[in-house]
């Protein structure tokens, strides 16, 4: 299933800019950490919270299924929780013009929904200040990255990944020029 940039984004004016793009989602365990840091330095230049639906999780269903077994289909579709789901979006102006936009939206699962911002409009990042957090449990988050930026994951990124870790690299790119 693809990602809607305009449903994620709640129809905001910037989403066709990430039409094409790339986008990085990582899901949240209970234990992990819930806050969220900057990715990037840069300005703020939207943030909000987009209501959306609660859906609560199946406890009866573990991580191995029998194959005939219909699973809680709908939390395990991420482009569309996504979409659908209560979250925090925040789109920041890279100081880096060859990055533009980066999108961060903060999605809460199932009935853990709660997202606070802790930025507004105008503020200026540096990379690793505070955006906001999840109140908690399990959650998700992408970061969406304009059409035109070249992103790969670095080798040690394949799996679980600590704070303060790497998570992408930008290759050299013509987004801004």
């Amino acid at each position: 299933m693809p990602y809607s940039m305009k449903h994620i984004l709640n129809n905001d004016p910037l989403a066709s800019r990430f039409v094409g793009g790339s986008i990085y989602q990582a899901l949240l365990g209970s234990l992990d950490y819930h806050r969220w840091h900057s990715p990037i330095d840069g300005t703020v230049v939207a943030a909000y919270i987009v209501p959306g639906t609660y859906y609560a999780g199946r406890v009866d269903v573990d991580d191995n299924p029998p194959e005939h077994l219909d699973i809680d289909i709908l939390s395990r579709s991420l482009p569309l929780t996504a979409a659908i789901s209560t979250r925090a979006v925040i789109l920041i102006e890279c100081d880096n013009p060859n990055v533009g936009i980066v999108a961060f939206v903060g999605v809460g699962l199932a009935e853990i929904s709660t997202t606070k911002i802790a930025v507004k409009v105008g503020d200026k990042l540096k990379k690793g200040d505070e955006l906001g957090s999840f109140h908690f449990g399990g959650s998700t988050y992408l970061l969406m990255f304009e059409g035109g930026v070249s992103l790969s994951l670095p080798e040690d990124n394949r799996g679980h990944t600590d704070v303060n870790s790497q998570l992408l690299v930008l290759n050299p790119g013509p987004v801004g020029q």
